[in-house]
């Protein structure tokens, strides 16, 4: 058939328009061949833009929404996954006998990459192929900072990261870098030369391709290895 026997569930919680959102969803339904689901909050969605917005800086708006005080997200990017909805889609895929109970895996931008990592960590022996895209604050002071549940992963995950992203600058990401190599999972990243927050959103003003092309050849090949 079409789709491989898994369910690639997308967290794109600041994707900023549903242009970008089809765009991804087209890459991994109809080029990767995944059956795939749409995961946002509700405040999320709200801020999604309309078409028209696909024009406007994403840089300009990035500075314009968020603040970042102590190394830690702080004002509208401060929200958390609903995990009685995402129990929910967990329990809409097992409904379908040709995914029920089978791997995972997970795609997140921005602050749905910090989510990717939270959500494998509470899943192990679910998501087995997980990746963020210039994900935030993957270190911080919050409770609920993603680096207390390294340990938790299994399979793979990767993450691309822009060189320049001061919601995950170079030196927490060689800090991860030492994280990972006491964990069991596998762990690879790549830092795109170039690159800004935001880089791998399709169709935005700071759209970084290569970085973005680079991104999909080794989640396609992360997939293949964990998902089949």
């Amino acid at each position: 058939g079409v789709y491989a026997a898994c369910w690639a569930a997308l967290l794109l919680v600041y994707a900023w328009t549903f242009h970008s959102n089809a765009l991804v969803l087209f890459v991994l339904t109809v080029i990767g061949g995944y059956a795939t689901m749409f995961f946002a909050t509700p405040a999320a969605l709200a801020k999604t833009g309309p078409e028209r917005g696909r024009a406007k800086s994403l840089a300009a708006f990035l500075d314009s929404k968020m603040s970042v005080v102590g190394g830690t997200i702080t004002g509208e990017a401060r929200e958390t996954i609903d995990a009685e909805q995402f129990v929910a889609l967990l329990d809409g895929i097992d409904s379908e006998a040709e995914f029920a109970a089978g791997k995972l895996g997970v795609v997140g931008y921005c602050m749905g990459g910090r989510h990717v990592v939270s959500v494998a960590a509470a899943y192990p022996d679910r998501f087995k192929a997980s990746a963020g895209l210039h994900p935030t604050s993957l270190i911080s002071d919050r409770p609920d900072s993603p680096h207390q549940y390294l340990g938790k992963l299994t399979g793979e995950l990767y993450c691309g990261f822009a060189e320049t992203d001061h919601y995950a600058p170079l030196e927490m990401i060689h800090e991860l870098d030492g994280m990972f190599a006491k964990c069991s999972v596998k762990y690879h990243r790549e830092i795109h030369a170039g690159s800004v927050h935001g880089y791998a959103l399709p169709d935005r003003d700071i759209h970084h391709k290569a970085g973005a092309n680079r991104d999909w050849e080794l989640i396609f090949a992360m997939y293949r290895r964990q998902l089949g």
